[in-house]
């Protein structure tokens, strides 16, 4: 061995024993920091520990849900995670759901959701969201903090979900007691929701909130959906808010629960599943394994179609069409009232509107009808109504609905008419055998 590999040897072992102490001064530290820890009080899901949920913090706030630590609430220093596809013990349910036995918070349907009472420590509240979208669009929910639109980060009322599971988060929310609502303004026919999680800094308080004393329910179609309220009003996917749209104003101006099953593009003889299919079941574009059954009788059923029913003109196949729907509404409602809105955006079948509210009893068995102002087109390159024209719309139908829910219903819808008695003939008030000598008669008894 030469002087050069002597030396070079001699300082790679040199080299090793000093790698070699380096590694064991880092498993010892990191021994140390394990052994400090506790295993039974985790950090909470998509936080640092006694930190705040957020979509930047949250890597786990968007895991795929069935997970086994999803199974039940994940209670962390701080932060609390409620596993709702779980438990939703503590959530009211908003809108029309698919599953009626189901803890999932399915939001399907328009302006469907759910509303919490939380106490919290401040900080933000982060919402786990499954998507589903046939055409790729944006699904959009909103927020409400006691009962007032909270803005996302942007100071946009919209928080878009765009993949298959992504959080909502409600930034800064103050420390104290707070009713939290969620609702999805998206409509049915663009996406299907699932709210499966939450996370924040608080606990959901064991009471839901109450439910309202009326319960309202409606049948649509894009009208109903608030497509083209918002954006440049050409009807596209990011221009379709249902919480501008007048069944939601309206059942927030009564203070009423409400359903909201409206399918754009489709009526009750056009498009797949329709209207009365999308009224029978919970989810007919999920499966009709699952018929709609409401947890509660609606006082009133609000429908508005024939729209899109308007270029097949079939006035005599839209009139049997209709009765149909009526009569399972009131199958499944027979405590209950129906109203058909008709004029919205045309008036094709107006008349079959109006001779079948006749013929289901009208006014006094709770069958209603109403005229909308037609929306008008202006400048717009649809003349699906404007926001303003949907609050005039549900300004109309709050006063209106004020006012029959008022009147007492006389008379049962589709009760067979009263069978017609045979006239009895008339009779004089003068017999021939009592008529005297040099009476006169206003006929000759012998031509009789």
């Amino acid at each position: 061995m030469n002087d050069f590999q002597s030396v070079f040897l001699g300082n790679r072992k040199m080299r090793l024993r000093w790698v070699a102490a380096f590694l064991a001064v880092l498993l010892f530290a990191a021994c140390a920091a394990g052994c400090g820890s506790k295993p039974d009080s985790p950090s909470p899901a998509g936080t640092a520990s006694g930190g705040n949920a957020s979509a930047e913090t949250s890597a786990d706030v968007s895991r795929t849900v069935g997970e086994a630590e999803t199974d039940r609430p994940s209670v962390g220093e701080g932060v609390n995670t409620y596993a709702l596809n779980s438990s939703t013990e503590g959530v009211r349910i908003l809108g029309k759901r698919y599953l009626p036995s189901s803890t999932q918070i399915n939001c399907d349907w328009t302006c469907s959701g759910l509303e919490m009472n939380i106490r919290t420590d401040g900080g933000d509240i982060a919402f786990t969201a499954r998507v589903s979208a046939p055409f790729n669009a944006s699904c959009y929910f909103r927020a409400y903090v006691d009962g007032q639109p909270w803005l996302n980060e942007n100071g946009s009322p919209y928080y878009t979900v765009l993949a298959d599971m992504t959080p909502v988060v409600l930034k800064k929310i103050p420390a104290g007691e707070h009713t939290v609502r969620l609702i999805k303004v998206t409509g049915y026919t663009l996406a299907r929701a699932e709210i499966t999680r939450v996370a924040f800094a608080g606990t959901i308080s064991a009471a839901a909130p109450a439910e309202k004393s009326l319960y309202l329910e409606f049948i649509g179609d894009s009208i109903c959906c608030g497509w083209g309220v918002i954006g440049n009003y050409e009807g596209s996917y990011a221009d379709q808010d249902g919480s501008l749209a007048y069944p939601y104003l309206t059942a927030t101006a009564l203070n009423a629960d409400y359903a909201v099953t409206a399918l754009s593009g489709q009526g009750l003889l056009k498009g797949t599943p329709g209207v009365y299919q999308g009224y029978l079941y919970a989810s007919a574009l999920r499966g009709t394994d699952s018929l709609y059954q409401p947890l509660r009788q609606a006082d009133v059923t609000v429908v508005n179609i024939g729209t899109n029913d308007a270029s097949l003109q079939q006035p005599a196949q839209f009139h049997q069409a209709l009765e149909q729907l009526l009569r399972e509404i009131l199958r499944r409602n027979p405590n209950g009232r129906v109203l058909l809105i008709y004029n919205t955006m045309n008036d094709n079948y107006s008349e079959e509107i109006l001779s079948l509210c006749k013929e289901a009893g009208g006014d006094a068995a709770g069958i209603y009808s109403l005229r909308f102002e037609r929306a008008e087109k202006e400048d717009r390159p649809t003349n699906h109504p404007s926001a303003a024209e949907q609050k005039k719309e549900a300004d109309l139908l709050t006063a209106f609905l004020r006012e029959k829910l008022n009147e007492t219903v006389t008379a049962v819808p589709f009760a067979p008419p009263e069978p017609e008695l045979e006239p009895k003939p008339e009779e004089s008030a003068i017999s021939v055998e009592s008529v005297g000598t040099g009476v006169m008669l206003p006929w000759d008894p012998e031509k009789v």
